[in-house]
């Protein structure tokens, strides 16, 4: 860790790190608990081995830490190849800026539509948002609230499926193709 001319991680990802460790031991506690496995002197044995890398963490790696999440621009760029994503970093950035433009505009357009069909006494689209966000559902009718949307769509795809339109019939078969196992992979090429 003398390495000076590395770069440390960024302090929010170790600072999670650290934060999250007890939380994953404890849920491997419970999950031996709840099948009925006795791994007590085990988990006791991680607990004082996470700890001890926690520290170890705490001392060594926090303090190369760097505030800014940002990678140097080769790294990203490096990373980005690793993707397939052979454009440079400033390309992307300008065609992610003018799609966030594009968004934003259509976003503006719709805002007074939304506005309006909620009743809302706003025209900006940051303010219909702010609006719509006050309006939360309780935790404990996310579930059959989103059922209910689910059964609107269904409608809405059975109905397609009784249309003789090309488009309604592959967006059923991409329904059954959904609900079908996944394909198993290839493993080898296609024979040409």
């Amino acid at each position: 860790m003398d390495e000076s001319n590395l770069i440390g991680p960024p302090r929010s990802e170790v600072e999670q790190g650290i934060a999250n460790a007890p939380t994953f031991v404890a849920g491997l506690r419970q999950l031996f608990e709840a099948e009925g496995v006795d791994a007590s002197d085990a988990l006791d044995e991680l607990d004082r081995q996470v700890a001890e890398h926690l520290d170890w963490v705490r001392a060594t790696v926090l303090p190369r830490t760097r505030e800014d999440g940002r990678l140097p621009e080769e790294l990203y760029a490096y990373n980005l190849r690793q993707f397939g994503i052979d454009i440079a970093p400033e390309q992307l950035m300008a065609a992610a800026r003018t799609s966030f433009f594009e968004i934003r505009e259509q976003m503006q357009r719709l805002a007074p539509q939304v506005a309006e069909a909620e009743g809302l006494d706003a025209s900006d689209y940051r303010d219909v948002i702010r609006a719509l966000k006050r309006e939360q559902l309780a935790e404990d009718e996310i579930e059959d609230y989103y059922r209910g949307v689910i059964e609107e769509i269904d409608v809405i795809m059975r109905a397609k499926a009784s249309s003789t339109s090309r488009n309604a019939r592959w967006s059923c078969a991409w329904v059954r193709q959904r609900k079908a196992p996944p394909a198993r992979p290839r493993t080898s090429a296609r024979p040409r």
